[in-house]
């Protein structure tokens, strides 16, 4: 009853903001559930793995080598 009293006029236009917002926030946490990515994410992940683990740019050097090779 409070947030209807806000929209009735008392405040300016925060309580259309706070709507909205809330909108955005819960549609941004099903994206992962609903959305592209749901398999976007999970490729993402395994390449940016692949390329930290053996890349080129690696600034440890790669896999590390056994001690008695």
């Amino acid at each position: 009853m409070n947030f209807m009293f806000m929209f009735a006029g008392t405040l300016n236009t925060n309580p259309w903001l706070a709507l909205f917002g809330g909108i955005v926030i819960l549609a941004g946490t099903n994206a992962a559930r609903f959305g592209v990515d749901y398999y976007l994410m999970p490729a993402l992940h395994n390449w940016l793995d692949k390329r930290h683990k053996g890349g080129r740019n690696n600034k440890a050097g790669g896999a590390a080598k056994p001690a008695h090779a």
